[in-house]
């Protein structure tokens, strides 16, 4: 836990950074400590659940579909067009480096992946569908 007793009281010309300038780092370090903790409860539950990809692939377009295909997803308004699909933390190198090979990725390249996607997404709608027929409801 951060302690505040040690704010030095004082302003920026003085050199002393200022109480202001104290708090408000005490409180980046807080955020960056409440990020941190929430990310790992997040990894220890996508383990415990089995939603991890395995090998740990780096982020590219084979590594999507794969986990496109293993994530349950909902359609709005129950149209297949309308697919809800899931978002994807990743560090900031990861995502530069999936920028650039989405970047290089051709004409052709993009297709293929696109075909994919929609039989991934086909599958899951009729799993949707399967879902949404066996609720029942209660009055």
């Amino acid at each position: 836990m951060q302690e505040f007793s040690n704010i030095e009281s004082g302003t920026p010309s003085e050199g002393g950074g200022g109480a202001s300038e104290q708090v408000s780092e005490a409180a980046k370090d807080m955020a960056g400590q409440m990020e941190r903790g929430f990310f790992q409860m997040m990894d220890d539950a996508v383990k415990k659940s089995g939603n991890t990809i395995p090998g740990n692939p780096p982020l590219g377009p084979e590594s999507v579909l794969l986990a496109l295909g293993m994530t349950s997803i909902d359609f709005e308004d129950d149209d297949r067009s309308k697919p809800v699909k899931p978002t994807i933390f990743a560090a900031p190198e990861a995502f530069e480096k999936f920028k650039e090979l989405e970047a290089k990725t051709t004409p052709e390249e993009l297709a293929e992946y696109q075909k994919k996607e929609a039989a991934i997404l086909d599958k899951k709608y009729e799993e949707y569908m399967q879902d949404i027929s066996s609720r029942k409801i209660i009055d």
